[in-house]
């Protein structure tokens, strides 16, 4: 059971990433016709190995990274990738204030170090900044900015 479900809830949105939706379907089909193609072409089993277990990985990363969901409650900000592999959580009395910003094409997707601290993006470039009490910055990517923004003002005061 998700902790936020015991609080009543402020804000959810559950973005996807750039393969999302009917494009992930995509992707997984592009998938098993490279494995099958593999397996009918490459008759040599080592090469067919690391091939399948290539596969196997990028599709695995495409599910864990396939959505980041962000949940504002009553006492805390969660968000997680995916189906919840990874999942962080901070209280709403450990933030001070957020911005909305714009992250540099090269910061990229995933989890990442940037220089204006840890970044947690699925996809595109609009973020949300959070400033915590300690002085330290994260940087939640997010399709909605304007309005996460808004709910975790909302949300600290």
């Amino acid at each position: 059971m998700n902790i936020s479900n015991l609080y009543a809830e402020q804000y959810r949105h559950t973005q996807p990433n750039l393969a999302g939706g009917s494009k992930t379907t995509l992707l997984l089909v592009a998938l098993a016709l490279a494995g099958f193609a593999a397996v009918i072409l490459l008759p040599d089993l080592g090469f067919l190995t690391a091939i399948i277990l290539l596969l196997a990985l990028l599709a695995a990363a495409n599910a864990v990274f396939s959505s980041l969901t962000v949940v504002i409650t009553d006492s805390d900000l969660e968000f997680w990738f995916g189906m919840g592999v990874w999942h962080k959580k901070i209280p709403l009395s450990e933030i001070a204030g957020c911005t909305v910003v714009k992250n540099s094409w090269w910061y990229g997707w995933g989890i990442r170090l940037t220089p204006h601290g840890w970044l947690y993006n699925v996809a595109g470039r609009d973020a949300v900044e959070i400033l915590l009490k300690n002085g330290k910055k994260i940087r939640i990517g997010t399709d909605e900015p304007d309005q996460l923004s808004v709910a975790i003002d909302r949300a600290i005061r």
